[in-house]
């Protein structure tokens, strides 16, 4: 995992976390240049065309959901249903006649391919910690050279992918377990969080399930605070509560809908 080391010491773990608490949030992924769905139909091949000018979230949208259609293609090992029903729902989709269609119709088939990842493609994810589960993204730099995006739902947590540096992919399933109980936070600008100020946290402590792409991994700490809960601080722990690394992560997409 990440090389980058963080001093601990007995019973108090001291996480210079700058990247955390205080930054400037990262600018959320845009689409790639040139991105157009294969099945657009005419509200999306509109917004395809040169020198577009509007709002063109549903296109980015689609293309949050392309990057979780790939993930439910490696999870199902490219099972031909799940890319029959693939195109069978972009069929659909292009009759769409307005953006409002387009953009329930595609956050619809996210949340499909969320429930197919979790291994219940009949039930939809349950709203319970619905700030943790969703589509990660690390924007750029090291989040992104090792981890592509992360995608969490009830059960599964994977990353990597064609954004990740070598282009392969983790999946396992996770349980919440209790925190460490005595984090101590330290921001930038030098300024210590102790234990009782975490209330400005929500704090998900994965426990991991081994696999081979773990490796010595048995842990993912994500910290979200509560001015912006779309931003997460994510470290990693090895064996004997050791953090070895740290990165940050945007959320392009929450699997839950009101």
């Amino acid at each position: 995992m990440l090389n980058k080391k963080i001093n601990s010491h007995p019973n108090k773990i001291i996480l210079v976390a700058g990247i955390l608490l205080s930054f400037i949030p990262p600018t959320a992924m845009a689409w790639p240049t040139g991105y157009c769905p294969k099945t657009p139909g005419p509200v999306l091949k509109t917004m395809c065309k040169r020198g577009f000018i509007g709002d063109g979230a549903p296109l980015e949208l689609d293309y949050t959901q392309s990057l979780i259609y790939e993930f439910a293609l490696v999870f199902t090992k490219n099972s031909p249903a799940l890319k029959e029903s693939q195109r069978q729902w972009a069929k659909k989709r292009a009759a769409c006649k307005d953006v409002a269609c387009v953009t329930e119709s595609t956050s619809h088939r996210m949340h499909e391919l969320a429930a197919i990842i979790d291994g219940h493609p009949n039930k939809s994810l349950s709203s319970e910690n619905k700030d943790l589960k969703g589509l990660w993204n690390g924007g750029g730099g090291a989040s992104l050279a090792i981890y592509g995006n992360v995608l969490i739902t009830d059960h599964v947590i994977m990353w990597g992918g064609s954004q990740s540096g070598d282009k392969t992919y983790c999946k396992t399933t996770y349980t919440i377990a209790k925190e460490p109980p005595e984090t101590i936070f330290e921001d930038a600008f030098e300024r210590i969080y102790t234990p009782n100020e975490k209330s400005q946290f929500k704090i998900y402590n994965l426990k991991l399930n081994p696999r081979r792409c773990t490796t010595d991994l048995t842990n993912l700490l994500l910290m979200l605070r509560h001015n912006l809960p779309n931003y997460a601080g994510f470290l990693e722990y090895e064996k004997n509560n050791h953090v070895s690394g740290k990165l940050k992560l945007h959320k392009l997409f929450e699997f839950h809908r009101d």
